[in-house]
C-alpha cells in the first residue's frame, strides 16, 4: 500500500509546484489597479491621479490640458467625473469626452474664456462648462461639433462663433448664462435641440445660411438678429 501512496504523494507535490511556477500561489492576493487598459489613441484624466498611478504621464493624467498636449492628431481625451479648475486651449483634431454631463465639471474660474477651440473639427461632449469671464466656449475653427453639455454662469455668452463654419452645436443645456450663443461673421453652422433657460441666439454680422431648429427657449429673448 506505501508503495502506491509515495508516488502519489510525490506526484501531487511536483504537479503543485509546476502549478505555482507557471500561475502564482493562490494564498497569494495580487492587487487589483483600478486603470484604464492602454489604448493609443486615447489618453484617460482624473482629478484623483497622481505620480503613483500606473501610466502616469503618458496615458493618464490629472489636467485635462496635460492630455490634450499628450494625445494624438485624432485621438481621444476621456475625462472622469470630478470638477477642473482650468482654461483650455483646444489646438488639434480630438475627440474631448466627459464621463457625466453633470459632474464632469470644467470651471473656468470667472477668467477669460473657459475653452477655446482653434483647430478643425473638434468634438466636445458630457460636461459641465461653467465660470468664464467671456464665454464658456469660443470657436475659431470649422466643422467642430459641441453637444451634450451643460452650460452655466458665464458672463458674456455660452458659445461665441467666430468667423467660422460648418460648426454643430446640439443637444446641449443653458442655463443662467448672460447670453446664449452668439454667431459673428459665421455661417453655414447648425444650431438644433437644445434648450435655453435665459440667454438667446444672438446674430451679429455678416451671419447667412445658418440652420436653427427644434431648440426650445424659456425666460429667453428668443432669437435676436
Amino acid at each position: 500500500m506505501k508503495t502506491i501512496i509515495k508516488p502519489v504523494v510525490f506526484f501531487t507535490l511536483g504537479f503543485l509546484f509546476y502549478f505555482y511556477s507557471l500561475f502564482g500561489s493562490p494564498l497569494f492576493q495580487i492587487e487589483e489597479y483600478k486603470i484604464p487598459p492602454v489604448e493609443t489613441d486615447t489618453v484617460f484624466i482624473d482629478d484623483d491621479y497622481n505620480s503613483s498611478t500606473l501610466g502616469w504621464g503618458i496615458y493618464c493624467f490629472d489636467t485635462i490640458q496635460h492630455g490634450i498636449a499628450a494625445i494624438d492628431v485624432g485621438g481621444v481625451v476621456y475625462v472622469y467625473e470630478g470638477t477642473y479648475y482650468e482654461n483650455l486651449i483646444i489646438n488639434k483634431k480630438i475627440q474631448l469626452i466627459g464621463e457625466d454631463k453633470d459632474s464632469t465639471i470644467i470651471d473656468g474660474q470667472n477668467l477669460n474664456n473657459v475653452i477655446i477651440i482653434s483647430s478643425d473639427s473638434v468634438s466636445i461632449s458630457g460636461f459641465n462648462i461653467i465660470n468664464g469671464l467671456d464665454y464658456g466656449i469660443k470657436v475659431n475653427s470649422n466643422a467642430n461639433l459641441v453637444f451634450g453639455n451643460n452650460f452655466s454662469s458665464h458672463e458674456e455668452r455660452a458659445i461665441y462663433l467666430y468667423m467660422v463654419e460648418n460648426n454643430s452645436i446640439t443637444e446641449n443645456n443653458f442655463n443662467s448664462n448672460s447670453g446664449g450663443i452668439r454667431l459673428n461673421q459665421s455661417s453655414h453652422n447648425f444650431i438644433e435641440n437644445n434648450v435655453f433657460y435665459h440667454g438667446s441666439i444672438f446674430f451679429d454680422l455678416n451671419c447667412n445660411y445658418n440652420q436653427i431648429s427644434a431648440n426650445i427657449m424659456q425666460n429667453s429673448s428668443g432669437l435676436l438678429l
